[in-house]
């Protein structure tokens, strides 16, 4: 809570609190977003009072934003719209005349493939290791297992320990999956599944979400979707099912 400066926490009143609200949401963030802030000043300030460092929390006297019905927010997209989007993700790459962001493109295809197809959140594709991706035993079916998630910079374990699991996934995204792994240059099985291209390095989440968008835009597409979120809740609400060969 830097915006608060040196000032006391015995000094913190309503107006400063009104100020801090008004300065975030002129800097862009949702109503969610400064409800969150709220709800660890809330907190904190309970603590503080607890220690006698407060004699009240100013913070309940503070209204939560009205955030509006959180589910408008959600696209999840039509079965018919996932394959509409793969076909354009082809059409960029074809459209592309430079090789290496040819490379990125086909990267990012895969990407979409996994997250509309697996569910996978944002953190457990970046998260993936070619270990964890094993499709040449021919004897088992293949599979993707969520062992780890990289977030806020750091490789760590997944949401939950739930979180840990093993996907089997059908021929055509195994040989997605495959075909994306003979494309990289880092080949070991310690490498990460989706990465920068020439540095191994964890896949850019902001890029992947602009060649993402730039897809909708091409599958006529106009609402906004989460590239990551939405895509996990297409994937649970059509039971995980894979993108079909037919929407290539």
């Amino acid at each position: 809570m830097t915006n608060f400066g040196w000032l006391r926490l015995d000094e913190m009143d309503v107006v400063h609190l009104e100020d801090y609200i008004t300065q975030k949401r002129r800097k862009g963030l949702s109503a969610a977003t400064v409800n969150r802030h709220l709800n660890v000043l809330r907190r904190v300030c309970t603590l503080a009072v607890r220690a006698r460092k407060m004699s009240s929390n100013p913070v309940h006297n503070i209204d939560a934003l009205e955030e509006g019905d959180r589910r408008l927010r959600w696209r999840r997209l039509e079965p018919s719209e996932i394959g509409a989007v793969a076909a354009a993700l082809d059409e960029l790459h074809d459209e592309e005349a430079d090789a290496t962001e040819r490379l990125w493109i086909a990267q990012a295809r895969t990407v979409y493939l996994v997250v509309y197809g697996l569910g996978l959140r944002r953190g457990e594709v970046l998260g993936l290791r070619l270990r964890d991706v094993r499709l040449a035993d021919p004897e088992e079916r293949p599979t993707v297992t969520v062992e780890r998630a990289f977030v806020r910079g750091e490789d760590g374990p997944p949401k939950s320990q739930t979180s840990r699991r093993t996907l089997v996934i059908d021929e055509f995204l195994a040989g997605e999956l495959f075909d994306h792994r003979a494309r990289s240059r880092f080949q070991g099985d310690d490498e990460r599944v989706f990465c920068h291209l020439e540095k191994g390095s964890p896949l850019d989440g902001k890029r992947y979400a602009e060649t993402f968008r730039a897809a909708l835009v091409k599958a006529g597409i106009t609402d906004y979707v989460r590239p990551f979120h939405d895509g996990r809740h297409t994937a649970i609400t059509n039971d995980a099912g894979p993108v079909t060969p037919a929407s290539r």
